[in-house]
């Protein structure tokens, strides 16, 4: 805040994953709401903060504590992914991505990566890319 004066703001999302105990605590501050998939179901993880940067002091601040379990995936993007439009300027959106982690659940995260950005190019037909995508999976695996 105090190097922007308030006109600026970033998003920020941090996880702490204890293997050991399995679980993950996390704290989302603005950020697209990373997924995350374990047992066939799908939670967004938004608990947290507002942006920062936006405010001189955050109004609230939030943690939230999930268990996971072997085989739990978490997938974070930016807004780049949602964001992308096609020729009728229809928005990829949080729930075609939905779909797609969910029907892809079992592949690896280099595949789930590398089809994802298959299936944006063939959604976005011949409409350009306006902002960056980055992609960030992590996979608890069995040992």
């Amino acid at each position: 805040f105090q190097s922007a004066n308030g006109e600026k703001f970033i998003t920020f999302f941090i996880a702490h994953i204890h293997i050991k105990e399995c679980y993950l605590e996390y704290i989302n501050a603005g950020h697209n709401h990373p997924v995350l998939l374990k047992n066939n179901s799908l939670k967004h993880m938004n608990t947290g903060t507002i942006m920062l940067g936006a405010f001189p002091k955050l109004p609230f601040l939030k943690s939230e504590k999930i268990d996971i379990d072997k085989n739990t995936l978490l997938f974070a993007y930016t807004d780049g992914i949602i964001e992308t439009n096609n020729n009728i300027d229809e928005p990829f959106g949080e729930d075609r991505l939905d779909v797609f982690l969910r029907e892809n659940f079992d592949r690896t995260l280099q595949q789930i990566h590398e089809d994802l950005i298959i299936y944006l190019d063939e959604f976005k037909q011949n409409q350009p890319y306006f902002d960056d995508l980055t992609l960030f999976s992590f996979r608890l695996r069995e040992e």
